[in-house]
């Protein structure tokens, strides 16, 4: 599937309001554990997997057959997700965001 240019298909991330706060609260930790560059970076990497292959980053959990969407899981050292995929529509939602890694690497 890829658009009139070639490019792929891209879909519309977005995260719900604890999502967004624990990346707040993440972003703060990493600040004054001077990693907050790093964090950040990996966050965009992670969102840039999400606009273009979110059916494929990650592992999938379960599915949510009422809402269409598949849930999976991912992580990318210092950050873990957890995010839906709707089934036929171009939509990823972000439900979790944890620290699960170490800033000193």
């Amino acid at each position: 599937m890829t658009g009139s240019n070639g490019e792929q298909p891209r879909f519309h991330v977005s995260a719900i309001g604890p999502a967004s706060e624990a990346y707040r609260d993440i972003q703060r930790r990493a600040e004054l554990a001077g990693g907050s560059d790093r964090v950040e970076a990996v966050f965009r990497e992670i969102v840039r997997r999400l606009k273009y292959d979110p059916r494929e980053f990650g592992e999938p959990m379960y599915e949510l057959r009422v809402m269409h969407m598949q849930v999976r899981k991912a992580a990318i050292d210092p950050l873990y997700v957890e995010y839906g995929v709707h089934n036929e529509q171009p939509v990823v939602v972000i439900r979790r965001v944890r620290w699960i890694g170490d800033l000193a690497s």
